[in-house]
């Protein structure tokens, strides 16, 4: 009996593995971006660590030095997703942004 179990175990969390997507917040991103040493030092570390999902912090500072919806200022940050996806295997990248007027009373 403890075999049995001891297996169902090990198939549930290998399941379990097959289904992970491991996702990485990157905070203050504006200061990587364009740095092609930083870059790859990210991504290499989200490879090497099974990183799939990238969180990305400062896109309003980015946003300000490049426009982001002008196609011809946004290809810095479309370059980085680019590679970030066909060399280094991320499969998402989104933006996090928060408030600085929120607040929340508990």
């Amino acid at each position: 009996m403890k075999k049995i179990t001891c297996v169902i175990i090990i198939i549930l969390v290998s399941n379990f593995k097959v289904f992970a997507n491991r996702a990485m917040y990157v905070n203050d991103f504006a200061n990587i971006l364009g740095n092609v040493t930083t870059e790859n030092e990210l991504l290499t570390y989200a490879q090497n660590n099974g990183i799939k999902t990238l969180l990305l912090y400062d896109l309003h500072i980015i946003n300000s030095n490049y426009n982001l919806l002008n196609p011809a200022t946004n290809f810095i940050l479309a370059d980085f997703i680019y590679k970030a996806k066909t060399i280094y295997g991320v499969l998402d990248v989104a933006a996090i942004a928060e408030n600085a007027f929120f607040s929340l009373t508990l």
